[in-house]
């Protein structure tokens, strides 16, 4: 039983065999905007940039490279080494200095592929290493080089490039995966700037979250000092692609540590407003509770409990009130808890006078 099994999986082997490739995937930004005799010659400027790099000539002839044109742009398959996408990448966006008009964006991935050939017989690969390849780059902007996390952590143990990695955070990409983006980058190659992309989806998520903005009473201290959480890109909460608000952890750490810094009395006790309501302690590691105990001593932790209470006793009287006003009528009113808007902070049914 075991030997026909295992001769099953060989065959599959035979057929499909994955391995680890690193892919730089390119395009012209602005191409299919361009007219078609453009487009041919900047493809050509293009393929010439690229076969002259050294990092292309070296692992083309070691035969350790596939080059797959994709009509607008270009992908480069390594299979050597994270660096190697990495210098060409390097040595292209260099040159691209003295070729203005030739606006490229990069995106570079470590993962599984498949090799393959294409209907005219040329090898060709296939597999998630280069469609999240494909995927990053389509986060970016003309010049940017983005890089995923894991291809970031592979390269920062060369201490040449740990000073070009520039961290941009989990982006979601196709199909709702997210993918940890860093942009490679230095004043002489790449470009700096936030992609447009991201800092629309950062805009986006602020935006959602003042619909979750949780209710807390003024104190004199707050009148004084404070902003507003949803202010701040670390606001823990997000509407997932179901409309359904979640609690993010890693935001609040970033929050915690911030406000731990950073005085802001207002945004500091709405984290900690959250951070209870979603039972924040017991998802810290042990050394983060004692810096979350820090951040709720110092901002009158106990205090905002106290607050809410106070507030929807308030709001109990003024529903008896308003059935007081209309007797005879029915009235519910659910109180939603804004920290975690998916479940009820309390229930007034039916008051009567």
């Amino acid at each position: 039983m075991v030997g026909a099994v295992l001769g099953e999986v060989g065959k599959a082997e035979n057929k499909f065999k994955l391995e680890i490739a690193h892919v730089l995937f390119m395009d012209v930004v602005g191409y299919s905007k361009l007219l078609v005799n453009e487009q041919r010659q900047l493809i050509e400027e293009l393929n010439a940039l690229v076969r002259a790099t050294t990092q292309f000539r070296n692992s083309e002839a070691a035969g350790k490279l596939i080059s797959i044109p994709t009509g607008d742009g270009i992908a480069l398959v390594f299979f050597e080494s994270p660096e190697e996408p990495a210098r060409c990448a390097l040595e292209i966006s260099t040159a691209l200095r003295r070729q203005p008009r030739l606006q490229l964006r990069m995106g570079v991935h470590s993962g599984p592929v498949n090799q393959v050939k294409d209907v005219n017989q040329r090898s060709n690969v296939a597999g998630a290493g280069i469609n999240i390849a494909e995927r990053v780059m389509s986060c970016g902007d003309g010049g940017h080089i983005l890089v995923t996390k894991r291809v970031a952590e592979d390269l920062s143990h060369f201490g040449q490039w740990q000073s070009h990695l520039h961290e941009l955070g989990d982006v979601e990409l196709k199909h709702g995966v997210k993918v940890g983006v860093v942009n490679l980058c230095s004043d002489a190659f790449g470009n700096p700037q936030l992609p447009s992309k991201i800092k629309e989806a950062r805009q986006q998520k602020k935006d959602s979250s003042k619909r979750l903005f949780p209710f807390l009473s003024r104190s004199k201290k707050e009148l004084r000092s404070g902003g507003k959480l949803e202010d701040y890109d670390f606001y823990p909460f997000s509407i997932n692609r179901d409309n359904i608000p979640e609690f993010s952890l890693k935001d609040f750490r970033l929050g915690m540590h911030y406000f731990l810094k950073n005085e802001d009395y207002t945004a500091a006790r709405q984290l900690i407003f959250i951070g209870e309501q979603n039972n924040v302690r017991s998802q810290l590691e042990a050394t983060e509770q004692k810096e979350y105990e820090k951040l709720f001593q110092r901002y009158e932790g106990r205090t905002i409990a106290d607050d809410t209470a106070e507030f929807l006793k308030n709001y109990s009287r003024i529903v008896r009130l308003i059935g007081q006003s209309f007797p005879g009528t029915g009235i519910e009113i659910l109180l939603h808890n804004l920290a975690d808007p998916a479940h009820s902070l309390s229930d007034a049914h039916g008051l009567r006078p």
